[in-house]
């Protein structure tokens, strides 16, 4: 599923240049573990009622603790006949890659 995927160092130059639409999509609990920032929070289960509040002009990006629930937001989003990505391996990799500061859970 690599197309549907982008990694944390494919995510960073997005994030910096304001190209990025990125939505949290992990629960309060975990965001307020750690979170990526500028980031939507938008909790998965909230997806598909909100999908009016993201912005279709940017690249679309989901993330969530290991990427496996961002995968499914993408789906939600393809049903919806719209684009985007999920972030391969979640904050955790992000934390690991790009981040050590950002707590691991």
């Amino acid at each position: 599923m690599n197309f549907l995927e982008i990694t944390p160092t494919e995510l960073l130059p997005g994030l910096k240049n304001g190209s990025i639409c990125l939505i949290d999509i992990r629960e309060p609990w975990e965001i307020d573990i750690c979170t990526i920032e500028p980031s939507l929070k938008i909790p998965l289960g909230q997806i598909a009622d909100r999908v009016s509040e993201i912005a279709k002009e940017k690249n679309i990006v989901f993330y969530c603790h290991h990427g496996v629930r961002s995968l499914s937001a993408v789906q939600i989003m393809l049903s919806h006949q719209i684009e985007s990505k999920s972030l391969k391996g979640g904050i955790d990799l992000w934390a690991e890659v790009i981040d050590p500061t950002c707590a691991k859970y």
